[in-house]
């Protein structure tokens, strides 16, 4: 008992020596020196912790030294089990000591983005003791998620006209539905904290590498993007409703996210590129049904089956580049119109209906020759006169 109160005086001893420092002008105007004192405080606890203990050990009978002796052996054990304890607490020393984030900042780590509240021995995603704390923002979603699919059902109809309409829809939504807390949300609001100075980001940021058939995979869906990324590494990020790829601080293609059942999304333009060095393969393309950019195309391509046998999907290849060399709808009526003729066509004949037509370039008459003599003259004017 003598032993228990002794060390639970020195416990104590710790924190009201660790306030005071903490209360101190020196550490108040050093910030880094806070988190380092709250690093030294909880190891200073853990110390006086395990000395007490193998004091009331010593107390009952049992050999102390014995015990500390055999450390070195199950050291090892418990290495191997609390690798990541160790980790995280070899980690907190680090960081209270070189201080490369302070309490406060707003950092990143892999795809987490927050502000810090603490520097501990351990790092925790919710506040420690709070099993609950991500109840409230859970249940507030699914509530606005009920409420929005009840208004949807009141309307009738799912279908908007547009983006903006259905985003107008779902702010007066809520709107309504905050309309009950509003007297309490203005008495809370003068004592909210100030915003982070960096405004939060409202995408997620991944990478990957386009892959030779100038693909990527992200949130386990399918992208194509420009030929010319095959091989390199590109920033993507996934915001709500669209998904941008960025190579080398550039903006390189901004698509439509995919949702539901939609597993990919090619578009000819990006992949025809290379499947025009190698046509033959077109044949067994995964994702050749996304290689008809519509009806037209695909009546053309069973034509160019039935009149060219084995040929046809070298001319089909052929025609689709020229379509995302040039300009698709003029190739697409061009097609149309061989169609409707029902005579036979390859890759020459669209070809040479979708030529552009080269501009003539105008006779202009030039009355006399110039005489530059006068054009001489003039300048041997211009330098007497200075």
């Amino acid at each position: 008992v003598t032993v228990t109160a002794i060390f639970w005086g020195l416990l104590r001893a710790v924190d009201v020596v660790a306030d005071s420092l903490a209360a101190s002008d020196a550490v108040k105007e050093r910030p880094e020196a806070r988190g380092f004192l709250e690093l030294l405080k909880k190891t200073a606890k853990v110390a006086l912790s395990i000395i007490a203990v193998l004091m009331v050990l010593q107390g009952l009978g049992y050999p102390a030294a014995s015990i500390v002796a055999g450390l070195g052996i199950g050291g090892l054990a418990v290495a191997l089990a609390a690798q990541k304890t160790i980790e995280h607490l070899f980690g907190g020393v680090v960081l209270g000591v070189d201080q490369p984030f302070r309490p406060g900042d707003l950092v990143k780590v892999d795809d987490l983005l927050g502000v810090v509240e603490t520097v501990g021995l351990r790092s925790t995603r919710i506040h420690p003791g709070a099993s609950h704390e991500n109840g409230v923002v859970e249940q507030a979603h699914e509530r606005t998620k009920s409420m929005l699919a009840q208004a949807l059902v009141v309307r009738g109809s799912r279908d908007f006209a547009s983006l903006a309409t259905y985003q107008a829809f779902v702010d007066a939504a809520v709107a309504r539905l905050n309309e009950r807390r509003a007297e309490r949300i203005a008495a809370e609001r003068p004592q909210l904290r100030p915003l982070p100075p960096a405004r939060l980001p409202s995408y997620t940021v991944t990478r990957s590498v386009v892959r030779r058939w100038s693909t990527i995979r992200v949130a386990n869906r399918t992208y194509s993007v420009p030929s010319r990324l095959v091989g390199h590494e590109v920033e993507v990020r996934l915001h709500a409703d669209v998904v941008e790829v960025f190579f080398a601080g550039r903006c390189m293609e901004t698509m439509p996210r995919l949702r539901g059942d939609q597993d990919h999304r090619i578009d000819y333009r990006h992949v025809i590129w290379s499947l025009v060095r190698k046509p033959g393969a077109f044949a067994r393309y995964r994702y050749r049904e996304e290689l008809f950019p519509s009806e037209t195309f695909r009546r053309a391509y069973d034509a160019l089956c039935a009149s060219r046998g084995e040929r046809a999907d070298v001319e089909y290849v052929r025609v689709l580049h020229l379509a995302a060399s040039t300009f698709e709808g003029p190739v697409e009526r061009a097609l149309a119109a061989l169609l409707e003729a029902g005579e036979p066509f390859d890759y020459a004949t669209v070809r040479e209906r979708v030529a552009p037509i080269r501009p003539e370039i105008p006779a202009l008459p030039v009355p006399r020759e110039p005489d530059f003599a006068v054009y001489d003259a003039l300048l041997t004017t211009q330098v007497a006169a200075r």
